[in-house]
C-alpha cells in the first residue's frame, strides 16, 4: 500500500485551527437525517469516492488527531465543523494529496488497517464538543462526493458541570461498511462477534438522528457541557468520573453497547452523589468487551442457537460474567435497572416501517405536582407524544383487571414487588418512582410499554424511557419543559435525601439500636433484638428482630425535610410464619410529620406477603406543607409473633 502525501497542508490546517468561520454548505447536508429503520442488516461492498476514519474517537487539546483516508481522486479538500447550537468552521484547506486505498477482507471486524493521511493537532482554543471532519472530491453540495469522520473534542480541564457522553459503541455495532456489523450473520446464522473503529461509517444516522438534535437544541438553551465518548468512559483515566467533580452525566438516544468498565465508571458515579440523565431508550441492553485499545468491539451475543461460542464461558469465576450476552442474562446477572432504574424487557419496540408508523402514543403522567412536570401544561393528563419509539424501555408494573397500571394514593404507578423469595424478575432500584407510562404498546414484535421513572442511589437518575426523546425537543413545549426541569435539577438543584442512621441495624446498643427511639426502655428491650442468623438477614450482618406478642411495638427516627417533595421509604420485612387474612397492617414502614399542625403519616409501606419470607416494601409521599418541616422514619408492628426489618430507605425524589 501507498502512504499519503501530506506534508503540503499540514502547515496550513495547523495555521487555520481555531480560526471562526462561517460554516460550509455541505453542514447542512449533513445534519440533514433519514428515518431510523431498526437493526442493521448487510453492508454494501460500494465504495464511495472519498472515505475515512480517525485514528481515535476523542482527543484533548494539545493532542494530534490523525485521519486514515482513501479517494478515487489526486487530491481532495478538507473542512472541520464544531456542531452545535450554530455549526462553526474551525479549519479549512485545501489540495490534501491522497491515494486510493485496498478494503482488506473482513474490513468491519478487523479494521482497514490504512495510513494515516492528515494529521491535525488540537489547538487550546477549541471548545469541548462534537466535530465533523468534512473531505470531499467534486462539487461540495454533492453529499455523495463527500466523506464525514465525527470526533469528540475533551476539555483540558472541567469547564462545566455536565458531562455530555456521545455512544459511539453502538454507532459501531451498527455500522456495516465493509460487509457486516454485529447484527449481520454468517452462513451458520450466528451474527459476527467483532465491529472495528478502524473503518469508515457507512453512514451517521444514529448520530444525526438523536444525539445531534438533542446537542443543538441544548446549546441553544444556553446550558454548557463537556463532551466525552462511551469509549472514554471504559479507558480514560481522567474521566473516573466519581472523581472528576462532575454533578450530571447526560446520555442521549440510542446508548445500548456497554463495556463492564462504562458501568462500574458511570455505577460509581451514582453511588458517590453523581446525577445521570437517559434522555433514551434500549440502554444497556448488551454487554460487550473492548480490545486493541479499545478500538474494537467484542459481542458474540451468546448463547446463540444453544452455542457458547464466546471465550469467556472457559475463565471461570468472576472472569465468567464478562461473557457478552444482554446484561440481565446468565453467567452476567448484572440487570441493566441495577443503573438505568428501567429494562428493554418490559419495554416496545417497532422495526418495520413498511408496515406504516407506529401508534402515536404520549406519555400519561402519574404525580403531576413532581416537579419534573413544573411547567408543563397536561390538560389531558398526556405530556410528549411523538417521543414514543422506535425503542423503549419499562418497569414492570402492578396491573389492574383493565390492564392499566395500578396507582397508589399520589397517582404513582406501582412497581411490582415479589411476594415468594424477595427475587423478583424486574430487579429495581429500592427507591425507583415511576413518573409516567405509556398505554401498552402492541407494535410487531414486541408488546410493553416506556415507563418515564427516577430514582435515587445517593446521586438521583432519571429516566426518559424512549429512544425518541430528542425528536420532542422541536416539537413540543412540554418536552422542553421536562427536559430543562431535569437538566437544571440534576447539576446542582436537588435537595440530599435525610441523613439517617443504622437503617441496616448493625449497631446495638445495651436497650436497642443505636439511633432510634421508641417506647421505654424497659419494654423496648424484651420485645427488640439484633438479629444474625443468616436467614434471617437481608442486607450486611444484622437485622432487627421485633416481637410484639406482648403489644404493638414500634421504633422512630427523626429527620428534617422541604415540604412540597416527594420521599421514598423502602425495606425488607420478614414475618415468622405464614400469615392469613393479612392486610398489610401488622408490619409497616412509614413517614410521618410530626410537630405544630402535624399531617400525621404521608407514605406507608406495608408488608402483605402471605408466606412467611422477606419482602420489599416501598411508598411514596409528598407532604402538603411549605417550608422545612421535622418528620420521622417509623417501623411498627402489631404482629404477634416475631417479625424482622432490614435495609431500610429513606430518599427525596
Amino acid at each position: 500500500m501507498r502512504r499519503f502525501k501530506t506534508r503540503r497542508n499540514f502547515l496550513k490546517l495547523v495555521g487555520l485551527a481555531g480560526a471562526a468561520l462561517v460554516a460550509p454548505p455541505w453542514v447542512t447536508a449533513c445534519e440533514d437525517s433519514g428515518d431510523p429503520t431498526g437493526p442493521a442488516g448487510e453492508g454494501s461492498s460500494i465504495r464511495g469516492p472519498v472515505e475515512g476514519y480517525a485514528s481515535a474517537t476523542s482527543y484533548r487539546p494539545g493532542e494530534t488527531a490523525a485521519f486514515h483516508l482513501s479517494a478515487d481522486a489526486t487530491s481532495i479538500d478538507v473542512d472541520v465543523v464544531r456542531v452545535g447550537a450554530m455549526a462553526a468552521r474551525v479549519v479549512e484547506s485545501r489540495a490534501v494529496p491522497v491515494d486510493q486505498q485496498v478494503v482488506p477482507n473482513n474490513a468491519s471486524q478487523l479494521g482497514c488497517a490504512w495510513p494515516v493521511a492528515l494529521r491535525l493537532p488540537i489547538p487550546s482554543t477549541w471548545r469541548s464538543g462534537v466535530y465533523f471532519a468534512r473531505f470531499w472530491s467534486g462539487p461540495v453540495t454533492n453529499p455523495l462526493w463527500a466523506a464525514t469522520i465525527p470526533f469528540v473534542v475533551k476539555a483540558a480541564s472541567r469547564a462545566s458541570s455536565m458531562l455530555y457522553q456521545v455512544p459511539v459503541t453502538t454507532y459501531q455495532a451498527y455500522n456495516a461498511w465493509g460487509g457486516s456489523s454485529l447484527y449481520t450473520r454468517d452462513a451458520q446464522g450466528y451474527t459476527h462477534p467483532f465491529a472495528s473503529f478502524e473503518r469508515p461509517y457507512r453512514d451517521l444516522r444514529q448520530f444525526k438522528q438523536w444525539d445531534l438534535p438533542f446537542i443543538r437544541w441544548m446549546e441553544q438553551a444556553g446550558f454548557t457541557a463537556d463532551y466525552c465518548t462511551s469509549i472514554d468512559l471504559h479507558n480514560d483515566p481522567a474521566l473516573r468520573l466519581s472523581a472528576s467533580g462532575y454533578q450530571l452525566l447526560v446520555s442521549v438516544g440510542h446508548d445500548e453497547y456497554w463495556s463492564w468498565e462504562m458501568r462500574d465508571n458511570v455505577e460509581e458515579f451514582i453511588a458517590s452523589g453523581g446525577n445521570v440523565a437517559f434522555f433514551g431508550g434500549n440502554t444497556c441492553w448488551w454487554q460487550i468487551r473492548l480490545e486493541a485499545d479499545g478500538r474494537r468491539i467484542v459481542c458474540y451475543k451468546d448463547p446463540q442457537q444453544n452455542v457458547r461460542r464466546d471465550p469467556a464461558w472457559g475463565w471461570g469465576g468472576e472472569g465468567r460474567r464478562r461473557v457478552t450476552t444482554n446484561w440481565s442474562s446468565s453467567p452476567v446477572a448484572r440487570p441493566e435497572e441495577r443503573m438505568t432504574g428501567l429494562s428493554f424487557r418490559y419495554g416496545a419496540a417497532f422495526f418495520n416501517p413498511r408496515k406504516g408508523p407506529p401508534t402515536d402514543v404520549g406519555f400519561r403522567v402519574g404525580p403531576s405536582d413532581h416537579w419534573a412536570f413544573a411547567g408543563a401544561s397536561a390538560a389531558d393528563g398526556v405530556v410528549g407524544r411523538g417521543t414514543v419509539g422506535y425503542e423503549t424501555d419499562g418497569a414492570c408494573l402492578r396491573a389492574k383487571p383493565d390492564g392499566s397500571p395500578a396507582v397508589d394514593e399520589h397517582n404513582i404507578p406501582i412497581v411490582c414487588e415479589d411476594a415468594g423469595d424477595g427475587r423478583v424478575p424486574f430487579w429495581p432500584p429500592d427507591s425507583l418512582m415511576v413518573l409516567a407510562t405509556t398505554d401498552p404498546l402492541a407494535w410487531p414484535g414486541r408488546t410493553g410499554r416506556a415507563t418515564m421513572a427516577l430514582y435515587r442511589n445517593n446521586g438521583l437518575v432519571f429516566n426518559a424511557a424512549t429512544m425518541h426523546w430528542a425528536r420532542g425537543l422541536p416539537l413540543s413545549d412540554q418536552v422542553r419543559v421536562i427536559t430543562r426541569n431535569v437538566l437544571r435539577r440534576l447539576t446542582g438543584g436537588a435537595p440530599p435525601s435525610p441523613a439517617l442512621v443504622n437503617l441496616s441495624f448493625e449497631a446495638w446498643a445495651s436497650n436497642g439500636p443505636d439511633g432510634w427511639y421508641g417506647a421505654s426502655p424497659d419494654e423496648l428491650t424484651p420485645q427488640l433484638s439484633q438479629e444474625t442468623r443468616r436467614d434471617y438477614v437481608r442486607e450486611g450482618g444484622a437485622s432487627l428482630r421485633v416481637n410484639a406478642q406482648a403489644a404493638p411495638m414500634w421504633l422512630a427516627q427523626d429527620f428534617s425535610v422541604s415540604g412540597g417533595e416527594y420521599y421514598v421509604v423502602s425495606g425488607w420485612i420478614r414475618s415468622n410464619g405464614p400469615l392469613s387474612d393479612n392486610d398489610g397492617h401488622w408490619l409497616t414502614i412509614s413517614l410521618e410529620q410530626v410537630g405544630p399542625g402535624a399531617g400525621g403519616k404521608f407514605a406507608t409501606a406495608r408488608y402483605t406477603a402471605t408466606g412467611g419470607q422477606w419482602q420489599h416494601v416501598r411508598a411514596y409521599g409528598r407532604a402538603e406543607v411549605a417550608g422545612p418541616f421535622s418528620a420521622r422514619i417509623v417501623v411498627e408492628s402489631s404482629l404477634p409473633d416475631d417479625a424482622w426489618f432490614d435495609g431500610l430507605r429513606v430518599d427525596v425524589l
